[in-house]
């Protein structure tokens, strides 16, 4: 019959160093041998956790792995069988550790392209060998270049006093709104007028007075922007106001985002039924003008997205269900997921938040094409 123990306890630190398991990539162990096997554990270069073992004639090293979507526990009981701890662990497979000779290895790579070049020149068609033999005339002699190029820039000077290294920025691009990492509150960590200038929040003015005197009215924006609407009028919020403005100014970028390049040069182009001047402004901050036509790059494309998010998660009290919005732009959930990070939300599935501490800093988002 099998023992029923009661779990006493589970030893569990987020940070500190865990017992590790132990797998070897080529085999076990023999028992008893335990004791000749000598480890050790570092911190590589890389910031890595790495677990050296050494025997009498070999090493072996291994990475720990880190930490995945779930977390391993041993289970230790007690003599009598009654109660047991639960203890986190990490895991490594160690690996022989042969140190490469560079010197051998070049000359391994230098007798097999000469052995392929004279099979090439004894076996090969008239095309191959005359191609190995124009390569064997280009070839150059490294060392000889070296020398040359010794010889020229001896002589030259560097003042380095004039050089000046540029400082790495997260807010060195053109795309997403400034954020202020030192800011003691959510509300400091983006500046509205860095995105939208209070005039253009103003021009809203009579259509949120509209909104806000007749609730039950039909409203001509975006499903996302709409739900938002209903529940903000649910609200006695004191910054109702401001939150209707920005809701709207989210819905004409919205609207400015989903339309096909060609449709903004058009002369009946209506972003914004309820403000000319917000038209006129998302034109200007996110098209570049060419002759008569107008251009909206990547990188407009990849502003225009930050701005949404950043105005969205804020009229959205700091928590925004990301899936509503990639579904309003047409989006992959992933695309939206690597700007959330790079703005400084907190990323969970299809929601994000703004909160304090932020993350750490993402430089970029790289969005990568399926080939067809």
């Amino acid at each position: 019959m099998a023992n029923t123990c009661v779990i006493s306890k589970v030893e569990y630190t987020e940070d500190a160093v865990k017992p590790i398991i132990v797998n070897f990539e080529n085999g076990t162990i023999e028992p008893g041998q335990e004791k000749n096997v000598l480890c050790k554990l570092y911190k590589n270069q890389n910031k890595n956790r790495e677990v050296v073992a050494a025997t009498e004639n070999m090493l072996y090293t291994g990475i720990v792995k880190p930490k995945g979507l779930y977390n391993t526990f041993i289970a230790v009981c007690n003599k009598k069988r009654t109660k047991m701890r639960l203890i986190a662990v990490d895991h490594a497979t160690l690996s022989p550790y042969f140190k490469e000779d560079k010197g051998t290895l070049n000359k391994s790579f230098e007798l097999l392209d000469s052995t392929t070049s004279q099979l090439n020149k004894e076996f090969g068609s008239k095309k191959i060998k005359r191609k190995t033999e124009q390569r064997e005339r280009m070839k150059m002699d490294i060392e000889t270049v070296k020398e040359q190029l010794e010889q020229t820039v001896q002589d030259i000077k560097i003042e380095t006093k004039d050089i000046v290294l540029p400082k790495a920025d997260e807010n060195d691009t053109g795309y997403k709104p400034r954020i202020n990492r030192e800011a003691d509150a959510v509300e400091d960590v983006y500046n509205i007028n860095d995105i939208v200038s209070i005039d253009v929040l103003n021009s809203f003015y009579e259509e949120t007075e509209r909104i806000l005197s007749e609730p039950e009215a039909e409203l001509d924006v975006t499903s996302f922007v709409k739900q938002q609407i209903q529940k903000l009028l649910k609200t006695s919020s004191e910054n109702r106001h401001l939150t209707l403005q920005l809701l709207l100014y989210v819905d004409c970028l919205i609207k400015f985002l989903v339309k096909q390049a060609k449709q903004l040069s058009a002369k009946g182009l209506q972003l914004c039924s309820y403000s000319k001047m917000a038209q006129d402004y998302i034109l200007k901050q996110y098209t570049i003008t060419s002759g008569r036509s107008r251009l909206r790059p990547t990188s407009m494309k990849d502003k225009c997205l930050c701005s949404i998010l950043v105005l969205s998660i804020i009229a959205c009290g700091y928590k925004l269900n990301l899936e509503m919005v990639s579904k309003e732009l047409k989006i992959g959930l992933k695309k939206m997921q690597d700007v959330s990070r790079v703005l400084g939300f907190h990323v969970n599935k299809e929601m994000v938040t703004l909160s304090l501490p932020l993350p750490l800093p993402v430089s970029r988002f790289n969005v990568k094409k399926k080939k067809k």
